[in-house]
């Protein structure tokens, strides 16, 4: 119980005088109070009309006992339980409808009634209730008295118990939901009320009243804490900067350190605040001046950073570097070339505010006869001009023949240029000569040089007239119209103008449709434009010119409009010139699917029902061909137990609309993937009717199935022999161990391969074609195969999907290419897969003959056994391995002298340090000769094997195919239930290999795994990019507040506006692509082969997408000229191609530079591995909330630290750095992004 509640109650009541209202009374008049209020005392409590046990309140009940018990009292002491205090507001008034609160006080005036309440304390009234009945709540009879009792003593005490002492930071808040706080305690801005307490003298009468209680928590008023802070803080830490740094020259944004040898009193601590107030005489410095005058205090700071740092710097940097033109960029590095004073100093920065702002004015003009003797350059912008820009100006136009300067063009250091102009970014300066004006003065004064020059000032005008007009004109005489691609660029040979030569000019036309680009142009020659046919809105053309025709003509030749997807027009006579090659079949499914050309098709709605056009392409399959097919085969075969392989035959029999539809398939597709489920579902009955069959057929391949598997099986057995004594030679050479152990495993896969051919083809003497691996890109040698989506028996169809393989990057479908029924699978499930190695076999028949595969097969073949011999001999040379590969060496012979070999087989391998390669045979024939050893090199060219081509396949054992009379068997075992054939569980590559256990006290096993091939090249390549970069890291932190910020406000309607979401990933990759144009040499890599640095004039960026398998590197292309929103767009695209697993190779291909974004994951600080042959990567963390000084204030703010990791022997420091500072600076401050700064 508080201290005022019981002087309340011992308080003695004062009688009132004559004249004022006696207890009772109807009326009770407040003239002041502390609230400026008036109010009357109530007749009565509450009306009798009120609802589910509410009240009307209209007026105060303060002398009802009954209102206090059912409503004043239950709210007060439920206000205490919510807002931990009893200090009610005069307005506060007990909200409606709220069950927190008593039923019954609902809408009374509680705030009022403790009002009434403190009056009547205050002038010593009676209350009319017994005052024990307030002494059960600590009610706030004087406010003052109730926070210093309740909060703010309270606070200082637990303060005191958990710091040690009561020296309150002015920004102290009391935490929220913390264990070591009093709830009720949760918020208070303890610190502010400290303050006040010392600055403005608040509670005065209760900082007296506990003055000993405060001593005991040594609590400060305002004169001894300045004293404390100066014994246990300043100088303490003074004398820890001394011993740091050397000198006590404070900086003013200074701030104590949180961690030793500094004082912890002290930490986190403004020193440099503190220091600028003891030179500026507000702080006792007076006082002390001894002591700091003992530490080397320094009094005049611009004097002491002159005379001692920046002097000296401008001194060294003229005898390092020969001229006084100091960058505004450049930083004194930390070597003993420059003055340890000096080392960390932005002399840039401080050389530019010299000429620009006139800092340093006195020392300056005490010292300009040592500038000027230093070459210290007053007015940069005429030195830049003259020595630097116009001679680099004359010298591009000596050298090119015109003025026409790229906007990446930067001065080459070679004799043929001003040495004052190397590195001089040309392209940057004449750009802002143009659009901003840049060097006006300079420019007016030698405008009659530049012309002489041929300097270009209408950049736009001159592109049209000399370069894109002609380009047209060229394109329209070339192609006989002017609709150029959006990709075409103009070749550079002797048909097209010299000037246009390398000139996008598909990429123009579209922005002049699309973005109005070249407007003043256009409209001036509008009526040339379309003399050459120039095409305004292309969809418009499309439509009339080319698809309507198409359109039309397809369903002249075909007799229908049901175009399939994949259909092209074929450049001959029947169709249109215009529509040659032209992909109706994508083009219908985007009308049907995606709404496209939705303006003309509603315009021509009627013409397209005239030509049949099908809207609903299931609902007519179903309708007009699926069901008629299923009926008339159920009326035919007298079941409807379709082959997978069926196909509707062309003849009268069957309905038209069904010719050469691959019924099997589309049954198969219902069976297992619920294809066609709406048309099904609604035809459920008629299905059943026809006694359609939803278990999965039987196949008349199983016992192909089966040899094939069993084949394998006996290809382990025989070959183990062979593997375990490859293996036992490598143990003896450890040098050659991985060849002989892949050496080994390609042999067993090339015997159970072969095995399998011969074994499926003892069930068919139809010719099957091995199908190989196919390649999946410059850098990937193999995969491992995930699934088969095809079984032995199944008739696959041309591009359709047979087995998926997956690499380290991409997963790749394999497709048939061929129609045919599929003979054999030569790898298993997880089994790794060389390029080029055979991968399943096809039995090739065409899309309507598949019924007749079974009499086919019955066929024997006698054309080779009677071609005639020859002697044609073909040489094989070793195939190119990719642009920078000239050599390799042969690690795996799979074939003898006088085997012979099939076309596309494997004759030997080729390995790189790169690549693994299968050399194939080109044509079926003998192998005469191997002109090369095992471990030989051989280069790319040079001769390899012979083949004879004349040569006759030996003859194959084959099964005699069953006579008529054996038919009705056949009949009868068809109807024993036959399980469809399974893939064997796959072999692992190396089984994992448990260790023998230890003996002794600890009992601890080990396993070891054989690394995959994919893994092991992978570390081939890490390591090898380690030894041949000189890779060195550097880093900067990064203030993303503004970005985030930017973000927060924008972002709702960034989406709105385009479609997708407003990242932080765009904002960086804008800002790398504008870095590295400014700095070519972090764009570039090395040609080892040709000794050369490459350039690129454009920026591919790697970054990282999350997908199932993991995190792929996809490359957005040419960054340099996205804007955010294209790059937020495509940045959408590649995760749903990512996520849907059909990112292409293409889109790992290739790239520039990367950024890789390890925050994700959690990281703070990492470096990235390089990817060769790029020469610099950006390491992108998390982002943490720390103290930062911001406009003068340390506030929280949001950083972030990157890292640049980059080829030193490309990229010099000076560089790298400027690359990392100016991704930070563009990213800490957006507006660098819209600007190209």
């Amino acid at each position: 119980m508080l201290r005022l509640v019981s002087a309340a109650r011992n308080r003695p009541l004062r009688v009132r005088a004559a004249g004022v209202v006696a207890h009772g009374a109807p009326r009770l008049g407040v003239k002041k109070s502390p609230f400026l209020c008036s109010y009357e005392a109530p007749r009565l409590s509450f009306s009798s009309d009120a609802r589910g046990g509410s009240r009307s309140w209209g007026t105060l009940a303060v002398n009802d006992p009954v209102a206090w018990q059912e409503a004043v009292k239950p709210s007060l002491v439920t206000f205490l339980e919510l807002k931990k205090h009893l200090m009610v507001p005069i307005a506060f008034v007990v909200p409606r409808g709220d069950e927190a609160w008593p039923r019954a006080a609902w809408g009374y005036p509680l705030g009022k009634h403790a009002a009434w309440l403190r009056k009547r304390w205050r002038d010593g009234g009676n209350f009319g209730l017994d005052p024990t009945q307030l002494d059960e709540m600590p009610f706030a009879w004087d406010w003052s008295q109730y926070r210093w009792d309740r909060f703010i003593l309270p606070a200082l005490r637990r303060f005191y118990e958990l710091n040690g002492h009561s020296d309150v930071a002015s920004e102290f808040r009391v935490p929220r939901a913390s264990s070591e706080w009093p709830e009720h305690l949760w918020g208070q801005l303890l610190g502010r009320k400290v303050f006040n307490i010392r600055s403005r003298g608040d509670f005065a009468k209760q900082v007296e009243a506990d003055k000993d209680e405060l001593e005991r928590i040594k609590f400060c008023h305002d004169s001894t804490l300045n004293d404390r802070n100066w014994r246990e803080k300043v100088i303490p830490a003074l004398r820890v900067f001394r011993q740091e740094f050397g000198h006590c020259n404070v900086s003013n944004a200074f701030r104590v350190p949180s961690h030793l040898p500094w004082p912890e009193a002290a930490w986190e601590m403004r020193l440099g605040n503190i220091v600028k107030e003891i030179r500026g005489g507000s702080v006792g410095g007076n006082q002390h001046k001894r002591e700091l005058e003992e530490l080397g205090f320094v009094w005049d700071f611009f004097e002491h950073e002159w005379t001692k740092r920046i002097r000296p710097a401008l001194e060294t940097f003229q005898r390092l570097k020969g001229h006084c033109r100091v960058p505004r960029s450049f930083v004194v590095p930390s070597d003993e070339n420059w003055p340890i004073e000096s080392w960390g100093l932005t002399i840039g920065t401080v050389v530019s505010s010299i000429r620009s702002q006139g800092t340093y004015s006195t020392q300056v003009s005490r010292d300009m006869a040592r500038l000027e003797e230093l070459g210290f350059v007053w007015d940069f912008y005429e030195h830049e001009w003259s020595e630097r820009i116009r001679p680099a100006l004359e010298t591009f136009q000596r050298l090119k023949g015109h003025c026409r300067v790229p906007r990446s063009f930067v001065v080459p250091s070679d004799e043929n240029w001003p040495k004052e102009s190397w590195g001089l970014r040309i392209g940057t300066v004449v750009n802002g000569i143009r659009s901003q004006g840049y060097y006006s003065t300079q420019v007016s004064r030698d405008k009659a040089r530049l012309e002489e020059l041929g300097f270009v000032w209408d950049f736009f005008e001159h592109e049209w007239s000399e370069r894109i007009m002609p380009a047209l004109e060229t394109f329209q005489r070339l192609k006989g119209h002017c609709r150029v691609p959006k990709i075409f660029v103009v070749p550079s040979d002797e048909n097209w103008p010299k000037e246009s030569w390398g000139l996008r000019i598909g990429t123009v036309v579209s922005s002049i449709r699309s973005q109005g680009n070249y407007s003043t142009q256009v409209s001036r020659d509008k009526t040339r434009l379309e003399e050459l046919g120039f095409v305004w809105d292309f969809f418009e053309h499309e439509w009339s010119e080319r698809i309507r025709p198409a359109l039309e003509t397809f369903q002249r030749l075909k007799g229908h409009c049901r175009v399939p997807r994949s259909f092209v027009v074929p450049s001959d006579e029947n169709w249109p010139k215009e529509s040659w090659g032209l992909r109706i079949g994508t083009v219908v499914g985007g009308i049907r699917s995606q709404g496209i050309y939705s303006t003309q098709v509603s315009r021509d709605k009627a013409r397209l029902e005239e030509l049949g056009f099908v809207w609903d392409f299931f609902e007519h399959e179903w309708s007009e061909r699926i069901m008629p097919a299923l009926e008339t085969f159920h009326r035919l075969k007298g079941h409807c137990r379709v082959p997978r392989s069926f196909v509707v035959p062309s003849d009268e029999n069957w309905p038209k609309e069904s010719w050469g539809l691959r019924i099997g398939n589309v049954v198969g597709g219902i069976r297992s993937k619920g294809n066609y489920s709406t048309q099904v579902s609604r035809d459920k009955t008629l299905l059943e009717e026809l006694g359609f069959l939803r278990e999965t057929e039987t196949m008349s391949f199983q016992a192909l199935g089966r040899s094939v598997r069993s084949s394998r099986l006996a290809a382990r057995h025989v070959v183990a022999r062979a593997a375990r004594s490859q293996v036992a030679l490598a143990a003896a050479r450890p040098s050659r161990a991985f060849s002989a152990l892949q050496s080994a495993a390609l042999q067993q896969r090339s015997f159970q391969r072969s095995q399998t051919l011969t074994v499926a083809r003892t069930f068919s003497s139809v010719a099957a074609e091995a199908v190989p691996v196919p390649s999946m890109g410059d850098s990937i040698s193999e995969g491992t195969v995930v699934e088969w989506l095809k079984a032995p028996g199944d008739f696959v169809e041309a591009d359709e999907v047979v087995v998926v393989i997956e690499t380290d990057k991409v997963s790749v479908d394999v497709r048939a290419p061929f129609s045919g029924v599929l003979e054999a699978q030569l790898a298993q499930i997880d089994e790794n897969v060389l390029v080029g190695a055979p991968l399943f076999s096809v039995v090739k028949q065409a899309a309507g003959s598949a019924p007749a595969a079974a009499a086919a097969a019955t066929a024997t073949p006698a054309k080779e056994a009677a071609a005639p011999a020859g002697e044609d001999l073909e040489t094989i040379n070793v195939p190119s391995m990719g642009d920078s590969i000239s050599e390799g060496t042969i690690v795996t012979i799979l074939k003898n002298v006088g085997d012979y070999v099939r076309a596309d087989e494997a004759v030997l391998i080729v390995e790189t340090d790169k690549v693994s390669v299968d050399v194939n045979a080109p044509v079926s024939g003998k192998l005469t000769s191997v002109l090369a050893k095992l471990e030989d090199v051989v280069e790319v060219g040079s001769p390899l094997f012979v083949i004879d081509k004349a040569a006759t396949a030996p003859a194959e054992s084959a099964t005699p195919a069953p006579t008529p009379a054996a038919a009705p068997a056949a009949a009868t075992t068809e109807k024993a239930p036959v399980s469809p054939p399974t893939p064997s569980t796959p072999a692992k590559v190396a089984a994992a290999t448990p260790s023998a256990p230890a003996t002794g006290r600890y009992n601890r096993n080990e396993t070891r795994v054989q690394m995959s091939a994919l893994k092991m090249r992978a570390s081939h390549r890490l390591k090898d990019t380690q030894n041949s970069a000189a890779m060195l890291s550097t880093f900067q932190e990064c203030d993303l507040g503004n970005l985030i910020a930017l973000r927060d406000e924008l972002g709702e309607t960034f989406e709105k506006a385009h479609g997708v979401k407003l990242g932080i990933m765009s904002s960086f990759l804008k800002a790398s692509a504008q870095a590295l144009q400014r700095i070519p040499a972090a764009n570039s890599f090395i040609d080892m082969d040709a000794k050369e640095i490459v350039y690129n004039d454009f920026v591919d960026i790697n970054v990282a997408v999350a997908s199932e398998r993991g995190v792929v590197m996809p490359v957005i292309r040419n960054v340099e000229k996205l804007s955010v929103v294209d790059i937020e767009k495509t940045l959408t695209t590649l995760g749903q191609q990512a996520r849907d697993g059909t990112l292409a190779l293409e889109d790992l291909a290739g790239g520039t530079f990367t950024v890789s974004n390890s925050g994700v994951n959690g990281a703070l600080l990492s470096t990235s591995m390089l990817a060769a042959p790029q020469s610099a990567i950006l390491g992108v963390h998390g982002v943490k909330m720390r103290p930062t000084v911001h406009a003068g204030k340390v506030v929280p703010r949001p950083m972030m630290f990157l890292s640049l990791t980059y080829d030193h022997r490309i990229i010099d420091g000076r560089e790298g750095v400027t690359v990392l500072k100016s991704i930070a600076e563009a990213i800490s401050d957006p507006r660098r992004l819209l600007l190209d700064m």
